[in-house]
């Protein structure tokens, strides 16, 4: 379960990763694969938290999941608006320059503050899970 958290973690980091480095070229000179990057690890956070689905039902039967399949419920559903905001700031550098993604900035990072927040919790639910 452990491995599966972990990639869900760089999936997220890695759609942060790749729509900052597009609103930071904003497409110029050939480093205009920011987008495509983030959708495939968006893809890769899907099949992952399917994957995480999974391990959790089997899990079930020996132990307690109902609070770690809650906080995963709350990954899944803080991931979507996270990556749309990001979308929608590294659009608005691509567009707009500094002057319109800085202005998107605030919205992304709370976003992903509340995307790593839900991370954590899933980390400390796998942790309670492993001591029991």
């Amino acid at each position: 379960m452990v491995k599966t958290l972990d990639d869900l973690k760089i999936d997220v980091v890695e759609v942060q990763q790749w729509l900052q480095d597009i609103s930071a070229t904003r497409g110029l000179d050939g480093l205009n694969d920011g987008f495509d990057e983030a959708a495939a690890a968006a893809a890769r956070f899907a099949e992952h938290q399917i994957e995480a689905v999974k391990l959790s039902e089997q899990l079930s039967s020996v132990a307690d999941m109902e609070e770690f399949n809650k906080n995963l419920a709350a990954v899944a559903a803080a991931f979507d608006p996270y990556y749309q905001v990001g979308q929608k700031m590294a659009h608005a550098y691509v567009d707009e320059g500094p002057a319109g993604g800085n202005r998107m900035m605030p919205e992304f990072d709370a976003a992903a503050e509340r995307m790593t927040s839900s991370l954590e919790h899933l980390y400390e639910d796998t942790n309670s899970i492993k001591e029991n």
